[in-house]
Formats: C-alpha cells, structure tokens, sequence
C-alpha cells in the first residue's frame, strides 16, 4: 500500500552511538523491528523486506575523554529532516541518555541523568513541542525505563505512545506506522504535511471498521479516493459500493440507497438490493450526502446508526441488519448546516470530526510531483514525446490556486500534451490555466473560493461607500418628503445627482467584483479580468441560472453600468479594471 519506505529518526544514546566501526546493538534493534539502517555512519547489515528505513542519532557529542548531551545539535537534526522530503514519518525518542567521563571504553554516567524529571528525551520533547515547524511531527518514546514517574510529563507534551525498546518487532513497528506514521500512499498523491495528517487521521478512523466517516473537501480534492483509502485500511473483506447522488432525482435516491421488492412500484419487475446491502461487510460511500432528501433521512438515520445498521428495500414488510462502515462525503458542509439537513443526521455523520482533505493551493510541495504523473500519463496515453518540466513552469503551476483542485492540475496538463504532442519541454505558454475559474463548477462546491469572494465583496461596501451614502441620502429624503410637498430647491438637479451616485456605485461593485473573479496567467499574473463571473457575482446567479445569463447578456450589463452617466463614462474608464472590461464587452457586442 506504501509506494516507498517511511523514514525514521531514532535518538538514543546506545543504538545511536559510533564508537568502531559496528554497533551489534543497533544491528539487533534493527533486524528485531525491520528498520534499513541508513545512517551511514558504520556498517550495517541489509535488511530482507524492511519496514521502514531508519536514520540513527545519539544525541551526543564526545569531548576528549567526556560525551555530553548536545541538545542544539539534535534539535537541528530533527528539523531538519522534517523541513524536507522523504521526511520523517516517526521519531523514536529515549528517555535516559548516559553522559560523564568516558573510563575503559565505557560512560560513568551521573546521578542528575538518572532523574526522571532531568531525563535529557525529556528535554528535546519539550524543545520540540515549543518549535512552530515541529508541530506536527509524530513522536514515539521509545526506552527501557519505568515510565510511571514521566508518564504524566510525556503524554502532557503530546508523546503519541510509550514501547519498550526491548520488545520492538516488525509487527510492532508496522502497528506503530499505521497509527500514528506520516506515511504515503501509492493512489493518492503527494507527501505535503497537510496531506499526510489526513491520511493519518484517515487511518486511525478505519481501524474501528464500523464508524461513520466524514470527508469534506473542495471539488477535485479526491474525496472519493480517501473513501477507498479508509476502506483499505479497514480491514473489511466485504466490497467497496460507491453511491453516487449529485444528479439523482429525490424521488429516485431511496431506490437507488435502499433498493426495492418485485411489485414496489411500476416496472419493478425484480428484487434488487440496494448499494447499502451489497456493501454488508465492507464500505459503503455515499458521494454528497447532503442531497438525501427530507424524506429519506429518517431511513438513512437508521442505517448510520451503528447500534442498529440496518436497511430496508422499498416494498419490503421487514429491515435487515447490516455489518458495514459507512463513509460520506460533501463540499459544502457549511451549507448543510443551512440546509433542510436533519441534525441528527449531522450528528450521526459526525460532522464535528470529520477529515477535511486541504485543497491543492495549501500543498504546494505536492504539485511537481502530480505535474510529473499526470505528464507520464498522458504522454503515454496519448503517444506524446517524453518532456521536462522546466523551474520557472513549475513556479506558475505552484502559485495558481487550482479552483478545481487536483483534477484541475490533470486537465491542464492533459491538454498541455495533447496540444503540443511533439514538443519535448512543458513550456509556461502550454498552460492553459487562465480558463481555470471559480465558475467552471458549483460555487457551492467551491469553499475556499466561496471564502475569498465573500471577503472581496466585503471589500465593496468600503470601496463604494460614499456613493452609496450619497443614494442612500437622497433617497431616504424622497420618502421623508413626498413630492406634493418638498421644497422646490431639494429637487432641482436631484435626478443628474442619484445618476451619479448610482453610475459610481454600480462601477464601485463592479470592479470589485472584476478584480475577485480575476485570475493569473504566464502573460498576466497580476490577473486576467473575466466579465461574465464578475455579473454573475454580482447578481447572486445560480449554476442553474448561468444559461439565461451567457456572455452577451453579461457584456450588456457591462456597458449598461459603466454608461449610465455620459457624463461620467470617461472619468469610470479611466479606471484600467473597468476600461479592460468595457472594452471586452463592446467588441463582443460589435462581433454580434
């Protein structure tokens, strides 16, 4: 399941020692646990099938006839193999280090070392946990010492597990990965630290094998793929059933969940079980859940409850139990919350535990390495020229924020290839990825997006402030004082005033709302400006709406808003924002 060997750092006083040129202690330790001792600083055996591969540390330095403790020399070996790939998966820290002279080849060691409370593993633990980049690195104590006294100390400074360095095997060591390594997986790629806490947390779900997981996540982000990954992990000999909702019509998803008897319906012409009764034994996943309807929460409360699990087929007199793990996922769960979703039915998901997969644009680290698969893939797919991916391409493709996520990057690159089948460099200008917008998907997919345009439309109310004052002024005085009776000095020159006001703010609020749906490009990456999102933003259009509001329609819109004042139209365009859009708008409308 693993596509290469997790590497681990071990600090010990005694496996980590190089005095000679073996260690037969560490050579024990080593074919006792199944770690490919890498270090390289004495010789070591090779392993058959090891587990992992391990870096050994003493975290000592030796002075003429003294070893002490060298606390900066450790630390800056554990930051430094985390800060970079392959980077550490685990930290097997010791407890008790044996410092003082050195007399016939052996340390005397000193009575403050052998305090609990002065334990140098001790020390690097809580140097550690102070340190920002070590945050998220797993730590392992791994010592022979009673852990009574130190056991309060060292869980309370986040020590994932005690083991006893005497009885470490194979099994354990595996035991330990599964449960607390940051460790790759050959299906969903990338070795990103945001990534691999994930997979982690994913793991450590699976292992109850009759839970009710949450994945949430952007479109694109492989929401599906961990579901497959937590079924993998489970244990379950049973199938993995995908259910898929999006697009299902309500009155049909009961059918399509539960199944249904001959004679439910018209047409039922045969029994047929639904995806909840084939996945008996193993996963069932349910693709965005939110769309379960009213009317069939109540049925699907029943089934997530792990207490009772079971199903029952339309038509049918009877339920049937079920031993399943039911996985679901959903791209908008701050919508459900908004939404005719059941809270119970929130509860039994466990949406307040549930795995969120970061979006592509937070794992930067992760997008050369897709870069390179992808390429392989359709190069070979495709029957292209193997190419390379020069460092200033690599730079575009790390600071484009990806809209669509990981599925974005693949069809970028895809049509990097197949526009260019021939050439042997994926130069900047094959990428295609000024198309990439936040509106090419549901906006209700989009979180993060949803986010940052909700904070630029912020923006509009400050931007547009003193226009809005000036209309709002205006037209608060038109229904103080009816017409009939305001005085004739407050109307004169009233209508060119409100025009005004409402031409700066309308241009105000479109602007904004350019410059939020803008996107970077090789030519442009301060941002290509896109009139059609901007109107659609604006106006608070639907997915379902955007075919009564194509291009043509937008480009109306934009010439009416920068042109309802003729007197102001230069002073607007003088803006380049606007001028960009205008003009767009006004050579479309001249092609027509």
């Amino acid at each position: 399941m693993i596509p290469n060997l997790p590497r681990i750092l071990v600090v010990d006083d005694i496996y980590g020692a190089t005095r000679g040129d073996r260690n037969r202690d560490r050579e024990s330790f080593c074919y006792r646990s199944g770690i490919a001792d890498i270090t390289g600083d004495i010789s070591a055996e090779r392993l058959r099938d090891p587990v992992v591969e391990g870096i050994f540390c003493s975290g000592q330095v030796q002075t003429g006839e003294r070893l002490e403790n060298d606390l900066a020399a450790t630390l800056e070996s554990i930051r430094r193999g985390f800060s970079q790939y392959p980077r550490w998966a685990l930290l097997l820290l010791d407890l008790h280090f044996k410092a003082g002279r050195i007399v016939n080849g052996e340390v005397e060691g000193r009575d403050e070392d052998r305090d609990p409370h002065l334990y140098f593993g001790l020390q690097v633990l809580r140097e550690i946990r102070k340190d920002e980049a070590l945050v998220d690195l797993p730590v392992i104590i791994l010592s022979s010492m009673d852990r009574t006294e130190v056991e309060a100390v060292f869980s309370g400074l986040s020590a994932l597990d005690f083991c006893d360095k005497s009885i470490l095997d194979r099994e354990r060591m595996q035991k330990l990965l599964q449960d607390h390594g940051l460790i790759e997986d050959e299906k969903i790629i990338g070795h990103s630290l945001s990534l691999l806490t994930r997979l982690r947390d994913a793991r450590r779900r699976a292992r109850h094998g009759n839970d009710n997981i949450l994945i949430v996540g952007e479109t694109g982000t492989g929401k599906e793929l961990l579901a497959n990954y937590i079924h993998r992990w489970s244990g379950r000999t049973g199938e993995y059933v995908p259910l898929f909702t999006q697009g299902v019509p309500d009155t049909l998803i009961e059918d399509r969940l539960f199944g249904h008897e001959k004679g439910a319906f018209a047409g039922a012409n045969t029994a047929v079980a639904g995806p909840a009764e084939q996945a008996n034994g193993g996963t069932l996943f349910i693709d965005e859940f939110g769309d379960i309807p009213l009317s069939v929460q109540p049925k699907l409360l029943r089934l997530l409850d792990a207490n009772i699990r079971e199903t029952q087929r339309l038509g049918a007199t009877k339920a049937t139990k079920l031993d399943l793990q039911v996985v679901m996922a959903t791209s908008r769960l701050g919508n459900l919350r908004r939404e005719k979703i059941s809270g119970d039915l929130l509860y039994r998901a466990k949406a307040e535990i549930a795995i969120e997969l970061p979006p592509l644009r937070n794992r930067p680290e992760d997008i050369p390495i897709l870069a390179e698969l992808f390429l392989r893939r359709y190069e070979e797919r495709l029957g292209a020229e193997h190419r390379t991916i020069p460092s200033e391409t690599l730079e575009i493709l790390k600071r484009h924020d990806w809209p669509g996520n990981v599925r974005d990057l693949e069809r970028v690159i895809e049509h990097a290839v197949l526009d260019y089948k021939g050439i042997r460099v994926l130069s900047p200008q094959h990428l295609n990825i000024h198309k990439s917008t936040p509106f090419e998907s549901s906006p209700s997919e989009e979180q993060g997006r949803d986010e940052r345009i909700k904070a630029e439309t912020t923006k509009v109310a400050s931007s547009s402030k003193m226009e809005v004052l000036v209309l709002s002024d205006l037209l608060r005085s038109l229904v103080e004082f009816p017409y009939d009776r305001m005085p004739t000095a407050d109307l004169i020159g009233s209508i060119g005033t409100a025009r005004d006001a409402m031409a700066r703010c309308l241009a105000g609020l479109l602007r904004q709302a350019l410059v939020a749906t803008s996107r970077p490009t090789p030519e442009k990456p301060e941002g290509e400006i896109y009139y059609s999102p901007a109107i659609h933003l604006l106006l608070g259009i639907q997915e379902q709406d955007k075919a009564d509001w194509r291009t043509p329609r937008c480009a109306d819109m934009v010439r009416y808003i920068v042109g309802i004042s003729e007197d102001l139209r230069e002073e607007l365009l003088s803006d380049p924002v606007l001028r960009t859009a205008y003009e767009a708008a006004t050579r479309l409308r001249r092609r027509k």
